[in-house]
């Protein structure tokens, strides 16, 4: 089928957005039509040469949209469904049977390789004698992130899909199934947080806001929070942050000062080696720093400063089961305790080049590429059941929560522990 889809060709290059064929789904797949799409750090990694994502691809790991078509074996999706798209995983290492898919052992194979196992891609280039540029290849890799969701449509694995409620604000909730997820499943598998406890958190981002968000939904005693920009200062203390600091070097004292023994856990979002030490210098005896990434330097300095105890992990996504995971976050959405509307700013699919640089200049926490009604040809959500999607287009980023105009407006595999003292 012909599909609109945004393509790296070069590294550190504007997307093209290009019509390319889309493959059939095979057995076990799905074809989901896109009605929202996330843009992440692991997007600009991949453009960037960061991730081993080979070119040219298509890029996007956080779709949302419905399901136009199911594979041969795949019973629990229909046509019509809504859901949220996730990374692929086999479904059958120890790994993915003990619930930790994103710790799949066969992750880089099905996330990265931009291929099916048999060697297949997703995508070809259109055959058109008057391209005045055609490409020498005739592929174009995809399943990036088990998904490829920089596309009007997507082939997915089944089971990398989480079928979600009949209208379910698709645009709003696309992120759960990348970014948004860590944020939450740090919190609640890996922390495993519990009432009244003391929580740390390093940078303000997509991530470090939605595990204030569901610190404070389990209960949270004190959220201590560092970060520079004073509008994400600002929002982290609506959404739940008790003490908000400018740098992350007055961390440990405010935490020291307010609780006498220290957090019991602390989250770094940002990657510096100092925020990881503050965040270490703020623990209580034996309590737990997670990153969200790998250490920026392999050196770890358990000084006097750190109490006894303490244990540094790399905690991707809290080792947590989207498929039992999302659907929390979707209920505690509904209830207005998961207030992800604040964090979102929309672009339409056009302006993806803009989104990326939004994100990567931070100055939006977390942009959603809109797939508008009739843009493509076939692309018609108005008449299929459960889509929520966007009527209007506008040419800059709007918050989720702001009243639309009638027309156009201006308006981020190894072994978790790495270090204990």
């Amino acid at each position: 089928m012909k599909v609109k889809a945004a393509v790296a060709r070069s590294r550190n290059a504007p997307l093209i957005l290009e019509g390319l064929d889309l493959d059939e789904p095979q057995a076990g797949e799905v074809l989901v039509r896109l009605v929202a799409c996330g843009v992440a750090r692991a997007d600009l990694r991949a453009i960037a040469g960061e991730l081993p994502m080979p070119l040219p691809f298509v890029p996007g790991t956080e779709g949302a949209g419905i399901v136009e078509k199911v594979g041969e074996g795949v019973t629990h999706l229909a046509t019509g469904d809504s859901v949220v798209a996730g990374a692929g995983a086999c479904g059958i290492c120890p790994r993915c049977r003990a619930g930790s898919p994103r710790a799949c052992v066969d992750f880089a194979a099905l996330n990265l390789a931009g291929r099916r196992l048999d060697g297949s891609a997703p995508f070809t280039v259109e055959e058109r004698a008057e391209d005045p540029q055609p490409h020498d290849e005739v592929e174009v890799n995809g399943f990036f992130f088990g998904q490829s969701s920089f596309a009007t449509h997507a082939i997915c694995r089944a089971d990398s899909l989480v079928k979600l409620p009949v209208g379910a604000p698709l645009e709003v909730l696309a992120g759960l199934g990348g970014e948004l997820l860590i944020g939450a499943g740090v919190i609640t598998h890996g922390f495993r947080f519990e009432a009244e406890d003391t929580l740390v958190v390093t940078g303000a981002d997509a991530i470090g806001l939605v595990a204030i968000m569901i610190a404070r939904a389990h209960g949270a005693g004190t959220i201590f929070v560092a970060e520079a920009d004073e509008a994400r200062q600002a929002l982290a203390t609506e959404i739940g942050a008790t003490v908000v600091v400018h740098d992350a070097s007055e961390l440990a004292s405010a935490v020291m000062s307010m609780t006498g023994t220290g957090a019991r856990f602390a989250l770094d979002t940002t990657g510096t080696d100092a925020a990881r030490q503050a965040c270490l210098a703020s623990l209580s005896e034996g309590g737990t720093c997670a990153l969200v990434d790998p250490p920026a330097s392999t050196a770890v300095d358990f000084d006097d400063q750190v109490a006894d105890g303490a244990k540094l992990v790399i905690s991707a996504d809290g080792h947590a089961d989207p498929h039992a995971l999302i659907p929390e976050l979707v209920a505690l959405q509904a209830q207005g305790r998961l207030p992800l509307d604040k964090l979102v700013g929309f672009f339409p699919f056009e302006l993806v080049n803009d989104a990326l640089d939004a994100l990567r200049t931070s100055r939006v926490i977390k942009p959603v590429l809109r797939f508008p009604l009739g843009s493509f040809g076939d692309l018609d959500r108005a008449k299929t059941e459960g889509a929520v999607a966007a009527v209007d287009v506008p040419t800059n980023p709007e918050p989720a929560d702001k009243e639309r105009e009638p027309e156009p407006v201006v308006p981020a595999a190894q072994d978790p522990l790495v270090g204990s003292r």
